[in-house]
């Protein structure tokens, strides 16, 4: 629903992710990993990829990586990442 709304541009998919990760424990799903793969598809294909030295040593895209960051740690969270907790 959000993609056909906003189009190829995906503009505003980082407040959306965001405003989805809180509302996952509301919902009951924040233990289904399918919920977590339809987020990530979420992010725009292509527009994000580096293409110059100094853009991938600066972190060029700092706010969609920290949501990324975000959506990892919440599913390790929720043991459906076993990254950071054993």
């Amino acid at each position: 629903m959000f993609i056909q709304r906003s189009g190829p541009s995906r503009k505003g998919f980082t407040s959306f992710i965001e405003n989805a990760l809180t509302k996952m424990p509301e919902y009951e799903v924040a233990d289904d990993l399918d919920c977590y793969k339809a987020v990530i598809r979420l992010f725009p294909t292509g527009r994000m990829v580096v293409k110059r030295f100094l853009q991938a040593d600066f972190g060029h895209f700092p706010k969609q990586q920290q949501v990324m960051i975000d959506i990892l740690s919440q599913m390790s969270r929720y043991r459906e990442l076993n990254l950071f907790i054993p």
